[in-house]
């Protein structure tokens, strides 16, 4: 409540709220309720969630869905969407600015994937898969100076993929690659 002079004149009399400031304008009426300023208990914490679960219970469907945007209404979100113009350079900048180690996303340059472990790789002709080789070529590649290109491929001899040691790796066919793997399911 505004506190107003008692002689009749209107003036509003500055009031003192709890950490002792100067105020001149009371707050709205439902801050007023609070301003005893004792801590919520947990039972009214969980009443104002509940009342908040029940006005946007989870699997709500909006009352807007399906409903097409006027044109009006599409060239004001056009306009909002559209911010400031960028310039190619700039575009290319902010591109650059976010890949590789720089990246939010980056794993230190190891991606296990269909159980295989590829390495970020500076070597063109080894990178079958976005700048990454599959480290089984990669350490062929160091021993033996040699690149595996089709029709060959390499061969772990103990089945574990991720065990990419040079003594571990055998060059073949993809035929003969086919057959031995036939052989280990049949004997295994």
């Amino acid at each position: 409540m505004v506190n107003r002079c008692k002689c009749g004149c209107g003036t509003i009399i500055p009031y003192k709220d709890k950490r002792g400031r100067l105020r001149k304008f009371a707050a709205p009426s439902h801050v007023n309720n609070i301003r005893k300023y004792k801590p919520l208990s947990n039972d009214s914490v969980e009443k104002m969630k509940n009342t908040l679960k029940m006005k946007y219970p989870k699997g709500r469907i909006p009352w807007n869905k399906g409903i097409p945007l006027s044109l009006k209404t599409k060239k004001k979100l056009s306009k909002i969407l559209k911010g400031r113009i960028l310039s190619e350079e700039t575009k290319k900048k902010m591109g650059l600015s976010r890949t590789g180690s720089k990246n939010y996303n980056w794993k230190g340059g190891v991606i296990k994937q269909q159980g295989y472990i590829w390495i970020k790789c500076d070597v063109p002709e080894l990178c079958t898969y976005h700048h990454y080789a599959k480290r089984c070529n990669l350490v062929w590649y160091k021993k033996t100076g040699e690149i595996i290109k089709y029709p060959y491929l390499l061969h772990h001899k103990n089945e574990n993929k991720e065990d990419d040691r040079f003594i571990n790796l055998e060059k073949v066919t993809r035929a003969i690659h086919i057959n031995l793997h036939k052989k280990i399911k049949s004997h295994g």
